[in-house]
């Protein structure tokens, strides 16, 4: 999988694995997302990168 396409911390996203089991979400609050991440974010949720975790995942 190749996270490069995205800038941190953005790109640690990849890293998470599904949210489904995540019980305490201040894990993403640590990764010091922004508004100025917002583009990429929307970028990341329409690309393929996010399908093929996801189907790998489940």
């Amino acid at each position: 999988m190749d996270v490069t396409t995205y800038t941190e911390p953005v790109s640690a996203l990849l890293t998470y694995g599904s949210a489904r089991n995540i019980k305490d979400w201040s894990v993403y609050l640590e990764l010091g997302l922004t508004k100025e991440h917002i583009p990429e974010l929307i970028k990341m949720v329409g690309g393929n990168q996010c399908l093929t975790i996801y189907y790998n995942i489940c």
